[in-house]
């Protein structure tokens, strides 16, 4: 759903500056015993000029910098928190975790840390740098950790599978 400011929202700006203007030129006028002809005038053209030039620039701010680019970055995190009720799913089906271990995978900055890497694995790929041994390599092999990773990287390994099957039909 693309938001952009419509007709509705320029009609709010220029009834909420003419009500300003029209404020101050009575608070004026009430010092000044009666309203000036000139300041009359700016009653009308301060409200239209200030919606217009709002307009343009939003216009311009629209074209540097575009919905889609800051689309994409909600997608971004829009499919990161897919992926992590995911991996909460899978890991609680293999029975090995209590409340208090997935408190404790929560709170673990190294464990969330290679959630995030291998959430980027599943979409740029293995590199030489990013790889899934080098995320098995943080963790202790006798720990809840290494065992909650490995059932991640199984799990991204999978989808990257059906990822290529999926895209070679």
């Amino acid at each position: 759903m693309k938001k952009t400011k419509g007709l509705k929202y320029y009609l709010f700006i220029l009834t909420i500056s003419t009500v300003g203007m029209f404020l101050f030129l009575t608070a004026n006028a009430l010092q000044n015993d009666g309203y000036q002809i000139d300041l009359l005038y700016t009653l009308v053209a301060v409200p239209i000029t200030f919606t217009g030039f709002l307009f343009v620039f939003d216009k311009l701010f629209d074209l540097i910098l575009p919905k889609k680019y800051k689309q994409d970055k909600k997608d971004e995190t829009k499919d990161y928190d897919n992926f992590l009720k995911r991996i909460n799913i899978i890991v609680d089906q293999t029975g090995e975790f209590s409340i208090e271990g997935f408190r404790k995978l929560r709170q673990s900055e190294r464990f969330q840390k290679a959630l995030r890497q291998s959430f980027t694995i599943l979409n740029e790929g293995e590199s030489e740098a990013m790889n899934f041994a080098f995320i098995q390599k943080k963790f202790k092999k006798d720990t809840k950790e290494y065992l909650a990773i490995n059932v991640v990287i199984e799990d991204v390994k999978k989808l990257q599978e059906n990822s290529v099957k999926d895209y070679q039909k």
